[in-house]
């Protein structure tokens, strides 16, 4: 696995979860990072995040990863699941950029205004308000 992708300019990675296994399965891969049980704007803001995120945070971030296990039982879910677990339900890396979108024009289909995004990130206290 690629550790090199999973640093940002904005610190070390930050790894959002509440799950030791998931902590220890990811130092199994060579992945380390600061770990919080909770994000907030301030700590995800500009970095690379592992973690399930809300969506008005994770379009805060540079980049959000997501651990995927598709063969995860339903009695398995919100459990900490050892390495082996994991790797028994298939556990993988999935990266995403997500942005905030502020309007939608129905024949080009989304628009991504960065004027409308920068202002965004500043109502939440996360940039200085523009000019």
């Amino acid at each position: 696995m690629d550790v090199e992708g999973y640093r940002s300019k904005g610190g070390p990675l930050l790894i959002v979860t509440r799950h030791k296994g998931l902590v220890n399965w990811l130092a199994g891969c060579g992945i380390s990072g600061e770990v919080v049980e909770h994000a907030t704007p301030e700590n995800v803001h500009g970095r690379h995040v592992l973690g399930a995120l809300p969506m008005h945070l994770a379009a805060l971030t540079a980049s959000i990863t997501t651990v995927d296990m598709p063969k995860l039982r339903p009695d398995q879910r919100g459990q900490d699941l050892s390495p082996a677990e994991m790797d028994a339900a298939g556990a993988m890396l999935v990266s995403y950029r997500v942005f905030r979108i502020t309007r939608v024009e129905q024949a080009e289909g989304p628009v991504v205004a960065e004027k409308d995004r920068l202002a965004y990130l500043s109502s939440m206290g996360v940039l200085p308000r523009p000019k």
